[in-house]
């Protein structure tokens, strides 16, 4: 007697539909919580080695993918595109219900095999991975804004260094994005606020070449808002939620290197000429275990990449 177990995810809730033996004994609708799952898993035991069959929608089958991993059910995962192919030419009405009950029917047609089981190491990289992407793309847009208050206080501030992404750049923005306030201290004065505006070690000679072209540019700022604006606060904000971020990228990336330095294709990655760590464990993060690819096909599939 074979078992398929059809489940259409959605956001809240799952659409089940039982099929023994090509014939259909069960349909229901479960929550996608604990007591839904309790009730899943009272079903699922009521049988002999069920298959399970869904398709992946994202962070809402996670839920359903964990629960089946923690109690040790097997199950096949299918694709979306997968899915819709497989299922176009049996469901002209489509509906969740139908989508569950379909999924159990063509399990009998289709051989289906079951999905491959990771390490979870792989799934927080993942996660990691999209968490610093994330994080990433905040940077990116607080520095253009922060880009476009400047050019209405102290646009010459961003020729200070040829590079404006470190710590002493940030430091400098945050005590002097007004010119009048660099005015108001001498090229000694301004040399040793800057030695001691950031961890960073920089040498006297060096803060000096700074103060001494901060006053230059300060002279040759010229202001288009009061100096009481919103748009000092706004830089001051700004400044910091970039920090942060800078901050947050750094102790992701150290958080990912540990997590993936264990991993047998750590090592091997950091071979290939041009990876660093943030590239072999970003790369780690987004495939997850390589090992599941049956073939090179397999793995652009996975990507997307039309060769």
């Amino acid at each position: 007697m074979r078992t398929v177990f059809g489940i259409d995810v959605s956001k809240h809730t799952i659409n089940l539909a039982i099929v023994v033996n090509k014939v259909k004994v069960d349909e229901r609708k479960l929550t996608l919580d604990r007591p839904g799952l309790d009730n899943l898993l009272r079903l699922l035991k009521a049988f002999n080695h069920p298959e399970v069959v869904f398709e992946a929608t994202g962070i809402y089958s996670r839920t359903l993918q964990h629960f089946l991993d923690c109690n040790r059910f097997e199950y096949t995962m299918l694709n979306p595109l997968t899915a819709k192919k497989q299922l176009d030419n049996l469901r002209p009405y489509k509906t969740d219900r139908s989508d569950a009950l379909n999924l159990a029917q063509t399990s009998f047609i289709i051989h289906r095999s079951l999905s491959y089981k990771q390490n979870p190491v792989y799934e927080q990289l993942h996660d990691l991975s999209r968490f610093y992407q994330e994080v990433s793309r905040d940077v990116v847009n607080h520095k253009n804004r922060l880009h476009r208050a400047l050019q209405l206080t102290f646009p010459q501030l961003e020729s200070l260094f040829s590079n404006t992404n470190n710590e002493l750049y940030w430091a400098i923005v945050q005590r002097f994005s007004c010119p009048s306030e660099v005015l108001k201290f001498s090229y000694t004065e301004l040399s040793s606020i800057i030695l001691n505006s950031t961890n960073k070690v920089i040498s006297a000679n060096r803060a000096t070449y700074i103060a001494k072209k901060l006053l230059a540019l300060a002279e040759e700022a010229y202001p288009v808002i009061n100096h009481d604006s919103y748009v000092y606060e706004q830089i001051q904000y700004l400044d910091n939620r970039i920090v942060e971020e800078v901050h947050e990228k750094d102790k992701i990336t150290t958080e990912m290197q540990q997590e993936a330095q264990n991993l047998p294709e750590y090592n091997l990655l950091l071979t290939i000429p041009g990876f660093g760590v943030k590239t072999v464990t970003s790369l780690i993060g987004e495939l997850g275990d390589i090992r599941r690819f049956h073939s090179s096909n397999a793995l652009n599939a996975y990507i997307g990449i039309d060769l």
